[in-house]
């Protein structure tokens, strides 16, 4: 298993499991991959390292590799989705960033994207006054539901991000403490495969 941690203090969650074996890729202030030993990318221990050895193909540049893409991005009004989407508009220049929102309680995901005013994204917004750039306009709210085939998406919004998604972020997941194993199924294990059924037929896709 390979987990993304959003900030250095983020890998500090993965000791809650000390019985899981994990290569961690953390997101720190230096902008750099620190890995973990795996043999899948040929790669030494490299944490609390700056450069990889010649032969490891990582790239260590996390907003390098971002810069330019259109993200697709699953779970964005949770607590570890909002996060993401605060990183990537503050750290990164990605182009574009498709939130994928469900309409609930009478309120549309435009609506629902008013998440963007919360306190979470105030040094987002103080960088961006500061640069004479409003980031937010790169955030676009997709209304569709993981749960359903197809993310419960028109036709219209499916062809689109076919054609221009090059990378999804998935963390949309029930973290209920006692849910039915029904839900449990539907939104963290049925879900993903439709993520996955819909990344098939993204020929722009990188990961």
């Amino acid at each position: 298993v390979t987990v993304l941690a959003v900030s250095e203090h983020s890998s500090s969650l993965l000791h809650a499991f000390p019985q899981t074996k994990v290569n961690t890729a953390v997101w720190t202030e230096v902008d750099t991959w620190r890995l973990a030993p795996s043999a899948e990318t040929n790669c030494p221990d490299l944490r609390g390292t700056l450069a990889p050895p010649a032969h490891c193909s990582m790239p260590l540049s996390i907003s390098g590799q971002l810069s330019g893409q259109i993200i697709l991005l699953t779970g964005a009004t949770g607590f570890v989705g909002s996060v993401v989407l605060e990183q990537l508009l503050r750290k990164t220049q990605v182009q574009k960033v498709y939130v994928l929102i469900r309409s609930r309680r009478g309120l549309s995901a435009a609506a629902r994207l008013q998440l963007l005013s919360t306190p979470l994204y105030n040094l987002a917004r103080q960088q961006a006054a500061k640069a004479l750039c409003d980031i937010f306009t790169r955030v676009h709210a997709v209304e569709g539901d993981i749960a359903k085939p197809d993310l419960g998406a028109s036709p219209s919004t499916l062809q689109l991000l076919k054609s221009e998604v090059t990378l999804i972020v998935h963390c949309a997941a029930d973290i209920s403490l006692n849910p039915s194993i029904q839900t449990t199924l539907r939104h963290n294990y049925i879900s993903t495969q439709h993520i996955l059924n819909l990344a098939q037929h993204m020929p722009h896709l990188r990961c």
